[in-house]
């Protein structure tokens, strides 16, 4: 799910050939401009329509990302929270190799 081997390397021979990341997607399709941040910090949620937020897990194979915690980790916790408390819309993309928990989160 991402344009890398696990997301990190950056090798020739890793890269995914003819991909689309979730941006350009976005930014395809929008009819109007599209703005990417980290965070919400430095930006006012007045100035824009919707928050398209996009969080999972780190990308892993096998083993290494085994966990029993299917929560999202406490900083897309926090920027969820503080989106919602800013009142602007929030479509939430989940991308994930399996079901994670975030009803906590929902309205």
């Amino acid at each position: 799910w991402t344009m890398s081997w696990q997301g990190t390397s950056r090798e020739q021979r890793h890269m995914i050939i003819g991909g689309t990341t979730i941006f350009d997607g976005l930014e395809a399709l929008s009819e109007g401009k599209v703005t990417y941040t980290e965070n919400l910090s430095g930006h006012n949620p007045s100035f824009f329509d919707v928050a398209v937020v996009v969080v999972g897990e780190t990308p892993y194979a096998e083993f290494e990302g085994d966990t029993n915690d299917l929560s999202l980790d406490a900083e897309d916790q926090a920027e969820i929270e503080a989106l919602k408390a800013s009142g602007l819309p929030i479509v939430l993309v989940l991308v994930s190799g399996r079901p994670m928990i975030i009803t906590d989160l929902l309205d």
